[in-house]
């Protein structure tokens, strides 16, 4: 596990409701047309409307998932900016998975310090 922690029922079942299709690895134009479909559609921490939120910000948070704009930015700095385009009120309510990216956002070495290839990695939807 790319954690090393036991993962318990509780935590697994945040997961039930949160609906995910990984985008494929862009980048330049091809990543800014997809960021401005995605920011336009809006952002949501269980999916929404592109079916990206919590995993999405998670993959990229680790680098398991590469939307990138230039080849050498960091998936992590464009996924704490998107989590701040969240809803306020899923920005600040009290849930473990929003908790969980508010600690990863402001502790980059958490984050960083995931041996990211050993994280399972969510297949793109073709």
């Amino acid at each position: 596990s790319c954690l090393n922690l036991e993962m318990s029922e509780s935590f697994l079942s945040k997961f039930e409701n949160v609906s995910y299709k990984r985008p494929a690895d862009v980048t330049g134009t091809a990543a800014v047309a997809s960021l401005n479909k995605w920011l336009a559609n809006g952002l949501k921490l269980k999916g929404g409307k592109d079916d990206l939120g919590f995993l999405f910000f998670y993959e990229m948070m680790t680098g398991t998932c590469n939307v990138r704009i230039f080849g050498h930015d960091q998936g992590y700095i464009a996924a704490c900016f998107m989590i701040r385009l969240l809803p306020q009120k899923e920005w600040q309510q009290h849930s473990l998975l929003m908790s969980v990216l508010r600690v990863f956002s402001l502790n980059s070495d958490v984050c960083m310090g995931l041996n990211a290839g050993d994280c399972p990695k969510v297949p793109t939807e073709q």
